[in-house]
């Protein structure tokens, strides 16, 4: 927090924060093209696009200069398969 004669006048934020999301569109059948995304909705309330492999429950890391997610954060595993997936089908 930044100060000024003991009165808060501002904040740092981290550059990414970890959110587990609480509610999740189910993804369309057969939407399996490039960067498919769906909407999903953080604990703090805001509503962010994740891909369609996200479902309710799981943390995503949620960039606080953009409020969108930080791919580069996903399991590189699941990041992996799902591009694979996209490739071949």
């Amino acid at each position: 927090m930044q100060f000024h004669n003991s009165d808060i006048v501002g904040i740092i934020l981290p550059d990414k924060i970890s959110f587990k999301i609480t509610s999740t569109e189910q993804a369309v059948k057969g939407n399996t093209s490039y960067g498919a995304m769906k909407d999903a909705v953080i604990e703090t309330g805001l509503t962010v696009k994740v891909p369609i492999f996200i479902s309710e429950g799981e943390e995503i890391i949620v960039s606080t200069e953009d409020g969108k997610i930080c791919i580069k954060s996903l399991n590189t595993k699941i990041l992996f398969l799902y591009m694979f997936i996209l490739i071949f089908i």
